[in-house]
């Protein structure tokens, strides 16, 4: 199921990006979203995340110009991805990124721009039945939060609500740094 959904998910940002005209130099960064749609079926293995047979992704493509997303109901029983929203902003509409919720509980993503319309997703859900004997709930709670993608797109999207556009000059500079320090261990490496 893994395997699926990031197939899938490759497949509608290289359609998002075809849809926006964007080539691959163009996207400073992307992160995503996969969330729980709103009717689904769910199951897991043990020790791993919840899957859903229903997902909404929201996948982020950081340009130059700003951020564009995408929403996408993404239904694996019918074999089915439709685009539900398109939103376009620039990196200074970025009022605010925010988590509500605790970690074993429902959390919800949600970002705010400036003109107040927010960006709202239920990322993970509380579960009522307990985890199997062997399971740790805390470990489980952070499984399934990291198969949500939600870690990345908060620390992409964080920085931007922190620095605005600021943050590309910022990012690319650290990316040209870890090149450099990179470069440089080869070398000593050869040497």
């Amino acid at each position: 199921m893994a395997a699926w959904l990031e197939c899938d998910r490759k497949i509608l940002v290289d359609e998002a990006m075809r849809h926006y005209r964007l080539r691959p130099s163009q996207v400073i960064a992307h992160a995503s979203i996969e969330a729980p749609a709103d009717s689904y079926k769910r199951a897991r293995f043990r020790g791993g995340p919840w899957r859903y047979s229903r997902y909404r992704l929201l996948p982020f493509l950081l340009t130059d110009d700003g951020v564009r997303q995408v929403d996408i109901d993404l239904d694996f029983e019918k074999c089915s991805a439709n685009r539900t929203q398109r939103l376009n902003y620039r990196f200074d509409a970025v009022a605010a990124v925010r988590v509500h919720g605790a970690a074993k509980q429902q959390q919800t993503f949600e970002l705010t721009l400036v003109n107040g319309e927010p960006v709202s997703v239920r990322v993970t859900e509380s579960h009522t039945e307990d985890p199997r004997q062997d399971e740790d709930p805390e470990m489980l709670s952070q499984v399934t939060l990291d198969a949500s993608g939600l870690p990345r797109t908060l620390n992409v999207l964080e920085g931007i609500a922190a620095e605005g556009k600021e943050w590309i000059r910022h990012q690319r500079r650290r990316a040209d740094e870890r090149l450099a320090d990179l470069t440089a261990t080869v070398r000593n490496l050869i040497d």
